[in-house]
């Protein structure tokens, strides 16, 4: 789902100018991929998922380079230090969350500063 209708939407968002310079984003799953691994199945995604005619390589680039991949699965606690450690490299900024469903909380000790379910 998410390569369907997350990724192209979130790169419209890219393409459309709603993203601040600052803006990073966090593909995260159980599967074991490299940064660029996770980049190459997305742009194989977007060429497919992204409508004809707003696949743009420049745009596509700088999308991309807000892309980082952390594996994590829930009974690992390893997976969510390494995504706490890149998400504390920025301590001022907001910061979304998005997860299937409510009983999928984690027990990691992040502070939220802003929650969207």
């Amino acid at each position: 789902m998410a390569l369907r209708k997350l990724f192209p939407a979130l790169y419209e968002m890219e393409r459309t100018g709603r993203f601040d310079e600052e803006t990073r984003i966090f593909g995260a799953s159980r599967s074991e991929h490299s940064d660029e691994a996770f980049r190459a199945k997305l742009e194989e995604a977007g060429k497919k998922f992204i409508p004809k005619g707003e696949f743009e390589k420049e745009t596509w680039a700088k999308f991309a380079s807000r892309v980082s991949y952390v594996q994590v699965s829930a009974g690992d606690e390893a997976g969510f230090k390494v995504l706490y450690e890149k998400l504390s490299d920025q301590p001022d900024r907001d910061r979304v969350y998005s997860r299937p469903a409510r009983r999928c909380l984690p027990t990691w000790p992040l502070t939220l500063k802003r929650l969207v379910w």
